[in-house]
């Protein structure tokens, strides 16, 4: 029997990875994601010995996670001879950091896996068979697969929430007041994965006031332990996040940004925006059952038995639920930490149905389940399959760079708009403590990386053709909608250019005034030679970019149109 359950845990656990690294590395070096660069990027300029991130809208455990496992990749390449020396990997940094970004996705995808492996435990914890359908529900939910893929803290933090949970169901068994404190520390360290993390404190707490009472202790003593267990959360805070302290500064100035997206209880939206999200991503069959299992269970002879464990799921819950309602920002990942919980309630209503279905019953109980477990698992595999599907293609940015490696000479001057270049600027605040720190020894080695560097993040074209690092072959201005750059600024910058890249949507409606000055020029003197177009989709897909049917056009400096 416990071969069998090893068996189901281990192909929970590879389908799940499965799904997670799908395509992993496609579009790169382009990033679709607004958040993944600032934790790979900041992970990379750490390797110049400055743990300090400067900038705290996210903790830094899962940034130091992202660090270390880039410095194995670094070390396995170097020493397998893949990579030749530490300046080629500097190199790497700039030009193509394609393998930063693949091995710190990977470890995202890996411990989005172990979210999956972990709810199958939980749930085998709360009722037999009710870890497997919760899994899977996990293992398939459409945000999940999509955040699993990109190296973000919104994966992670599912993870550090669930093992936290489950150390609160081992200590609910124990029954020992020590089997608080590791619950503790990894409270702490999901609140440095992310900020909301610290909602997790509340099942501890929890847990701390169960076991209290069932060992008969004071009021008083209940509180010193609460206390010591907080302590606890906070020291294995400070442990991962050191520079809040050592950089407070820094430190209140990113927590004042977070808790500048907080407003006060139902002025931020509409408290109907995550149940309609959890509805749409993992269907109303699963959201009912859910709210029947727990219900169930609530009303049963049993509740007696697993009310420790359900107080603690709703310590989480609640002030997780509070965190989701306050913030003034509404997005999908935001409710991942949601799901497991969602997930473990339906494993529980399918577990408490093949109770009253039993022997005797017209309907045999695993028939029974099974064809439950397919009514629940059908709606989510529809969002599931326009995940995968996104990094199934190339995006048309990236098959329009690869088409600007192929076909346009070397040494050509392309100029590239903003709006069909990548999602993300070059960060300063990555990129210049670095560079400063090599400025001082040689300053023609950080000009040239900055510079390649730029083209590259630009145009996502390697060293294939255009010979980018560190020669100037390849000239590109940029150009920010953000940036009134003057009258006779833009006109000036056409001079010599014999390419355009830009979004067909951005030539054709410029709302400010400079901004249509250039398009009209660009209108005037070139002409679309090619062109590249992304399908339109929809689903919990239909905001990311790419994802609006987006057209990228490249121009070619007509005949006799100046220089």
């Amino acid at each position: 029997m416990q071969g069998n359950r090893t068996r189901i845990g281990l192909l929970l656990l590879l389908l799940s990875l499965a799904l997670n690294t799908f395509f992993i590395g496609q579009n790169l070096p382009q990033v679709a994601h607004p958040d993944e660069p600032k934790v790979v990027r900041r992970a990379i300029a750490m390797g110049s010995g400055d743990l300090n991130p400067h900038v705290f809208h996210y903790p830094t455990l899962w940034l130091y996670l992202v660090f270390l496992t880039q410095g194995a990749a670094a070390a396995a390449g170097l020493g397998m001879g893949l990579i030749r020396d530490l300046g080629q990997l500097q190199v790497m940094a700039f030009t193509d950091p394609t393998l930063f970004y693949v091995v710190s996705r990977l470890l995202a995808a890996l411990l989005g896996a172990g979210s999956v492996w972990l709810t199958w435990r939980i749930g085998e914890r709360l009722a037999p068979g009710a870890g497997v359908i919760a899994a899977l529900l996990v293992a398939l939910n459409g945000p999940q697969i999509w955040q699993s893929h990109y190296a973000t803290g919104d994966g992670p933090l599912v993870f550090f929430v669930l093992l936290c949970l489950w150390m609160c169901f081992r200590g609910l068994e124990s029954g020992w007041m020590r089997s608080v404190w590791a619950p503790a520390l990894l409270a702490g360290f999901a609140t440095s994965v992310k900020y909301n993390g610290v909602a997790v404190c509340g099942a501890v707490a929890v847990l701390v006031w169960i076991v209290g009472r069932e060992q008969r202790l004071s009021f008083g003593a209940k509180l010193k332990y609460l206390a010591g267990a907080m302590a606890v959360a906070l020291g294995g805070f400070l442990v991962t996040s050191p520079f809040a302290v050592l950089d407070y500064h820094a430190f209140r100035l990113g927590l004042r940004g977070v808790a500048n997206s907080v407003v006060e209880v139902g002025t931020a939206d509409t408290p109907w925006t995550y149940p309609r999200i959890i509805l749409g991503t993992m269907g109303l069959p699963a959201v009912a059952a859910a709210v029947f299992g727990w219900g169930a269970w609530l009303l049963s002879p049993s509740f007696r038995v697993h009310r420790g464990k359900i107080l603690v799921l709703a310590g989480f819950l609640v002030p997780y639920a509070v965190l989701l309602q306050t913030s003034d920002v509404k997005v999908i990942r935001f409710v991942l930490p949601v799901v497991p919980v969602v997930a473990l309630g339906t494993g529980v209503a399918l577990a408490q149905i093949r109770i009253w279905v039993g022997p005797g019953r017209r309907v045999p109980a695993r028939v029974g389940a099974a064809g439950l477990a397919a009514l629940f698992l059908a709606p989510v595999l529809g969002p599931a399959r326009e995940a995968e599907s996104y990094f199934l293609h190339a995006s048309a940015r990236t098959r329009t760079a690869r088409w600007v490696e192929r076909h346009l000479p070397p040494g050509s001057t392309v100029f590239l708009d903003s709006s069909a270049g990548p999602e993300l600027p070059p960060h300063r605040d990555v990129v210049e403590p670095r560079l400063r720190k090599w400025r001082a020894s040689n300053q023609p080695r950080a000009v040239a990386l900055a510079k390649a560097y730029s083209v590259y993040l630009e145009t996502g074209a390697a060293d294939r053709g255009f010979h980018l690092v560190p020669s100037d072959s390849l000239l590109l201005f940029t150009f920010s909608s953000g940036w009134d750059p003057g009258h006779d600024y833009l006109p000036s910058r056409l001079e010599g250019v014999r390419y355009v890249i830009v979004a067909a949507d951005s030539l054709q409606a410029a709302r400010e005034p400079h901004r249509s000055r250039f398009y009209r020029e660009v209108s005037d003197r070139f002409r679309i030679i090619h062109e590249e177009r992304s399908p339109k989709r929809g689903g919990i897909i239909r905001n990311q970019p790419g994802s609006q049917g987006e057209r990228i056009l490249v121009l070619e400096r007509k005949q006799g149109s100046g220089p």
